[in-house]
This record gives structure tokens, sequence and C-alpha cells, in this order.
């Protein structure tokens, strides 16, 4: 962060990649912080509707699955594939991709 600043898109990318790697190691509170820094920069600084975002929701949405909060999961899920769909062509890969995040936050977490 010294070199991009704590504030830049890649940076936000790093905090992100660490929050699924802590996530993957079982540190939840860990990755709900590093979750939460990276949608916080990327709506900061990319605005709300842009697709790095919805990466920042999906991040969010699994560690809100680890935490047993189903409806919150399936809220993030929503929100990424709400922002993938107003901002990606219909065939784009990343669409399918919070499309089945979604489903799957929904099947886990039936309410």
């Amino acid at each position: 962060s010294d070199v991009l600043g704590n504030r830049h898109p890649y940076t936000a990318y790093s905090y992100d990649t660490l929050a699924l790697a802590e996530l993957g190691l079982g540190n939840i509170d860990a990755a709900e912080k590093a979750a939460q820094i990276s949608a916080d920069i990327r709506i900061d600084v990319l605005g709300p509707s842009h697709p790095r975002c919805a990466v920042a929701h999906m991040t969010l949405a699994k560690v809100r699955s680890a935490q047993g909060l189903g409806k919150e999961a399936i809220d993030e899920a929503a929100k990424a594939h709400t922002v993938n769909e107003a901002a990606l062509r219909v065939m784009h890969p990343f669409r399918k991709t919070t499309e089945d995040l979604l489903r799957d936050m929904v099947m886990k977490h039936p309410t």
C-alpha cells in the first residue's frame, strides 16, 4: 500500500485475496475485516455499480455464509448479481458466476 496507497483498486484486490485466504484457513473474523476493507475501497473509488464491486460483494457473501448469516449472505450475493447484470453483456462469464453464487446461497440458506 506504500506504492499505490490505501485506497487504490489494486490494494482492494489484495484485501479481497487476503479475505479468501483467511476464510479458507477458518479465520472468519480476519476474513470479514479484509473483505469489508476491500468492499469499502472498491465502492468508494470505483462506484457501487462497477463490476469489481460485484467481486467484493461475492467475497462478503462467502464470509457471511461462513458466519451463519444466511440472509446477509443472500443479500450480498444478490448485490453482486445485480451489479453484473447491469454492467456486463448477457453472455459474460462473470454474470454466470454471480448467478451461481446467488443460487448456491439461496440453497444453502433457505428462508
